[in-house]
């Protein structure tokens, strides 16, 4: 109400299901809705329809890889699908399954309650270019952010110490940001 800018500019869509702009923009920012959204493609094929070519989108993600690193049960079941543990045969299968269980004790709540009614999706940034290259872009860039100095189940204990190295640590630019970094913004452009 106190804006400047008239109301008329905001609007409020599902872009799975809907363009709510007619005019094509240079830029889009999308924070939130690729981690979200029920398909990805028509999303992003929604977002590519309102940019005009050469088009800039700015896109969150949240950082599959970081399960690397974190130790925790998101580390689990990284692990468990890059060796296709269902695939393999029993008894190696249950020692696999096992042998990855030990992140699952790291005591960190890694379920939220908007989980079963939202999709919670991870995007690998050495795979999600194949993502936008089917929904029309070309992906120039990543740049990493919100960066974990230590795997998280240290931030229980050491909470301001945590915060304080891993905000030294924010740089968009560093190749740590693959493993260390919960979420990076996609940049790219509309083909």
């Amino acid at each position: 109400q106190n804006s400047p800018f008239s109301p008329d500019l905001v609007k409020e869509a599902n872009l799975e299901k809907e363009i709510p702009f007619a005019e094509k923009f240079d830029t889009m920012m999308m924070h939130g809705p690729l981690m979200h959204c029920r398909s990805e493609r028509k999303l992003l094929t929604n977002a590519g329809k309102m940019l005009k070519t050469g088009g800039t989108l700015l896109c969150e993600a949240r950082n599959e890889l970081m399960s690397v690193f974190s130790m925790n049960e998101y580390s689990q079941r990284f692990f468990l699908k890059l060796v296709e543990a269902e695939k393999l045969p029993n008894p190696l299968k249950k020692e696999v399954i096992k042998f990855y269980s030990r992140f699952k004790g790291s005591g960190l709540k890694t379920s939220q309650p908007w989980d079963a009614k939202y999709p919670t999706r991870f995007h690998n940034p050495f795979t999600v270019g194949e993502l936008f290259k089917e929904c029309g872009f070309s992906v120039k860039k990543f740049h990493f952010a919100h960066y974990h100095c230590l795997p998280p189940i240290f931030k229980k204990e050491y909470p301001k110490l945590y915060y304080k190295l891993s905000v030294k640590m924010e740089n968009p630019n560093d190749w740590r940001g693959y493993l260390m970094a919960s979420t990076f913004i996609v940049e790219a452009k509309r083909v």
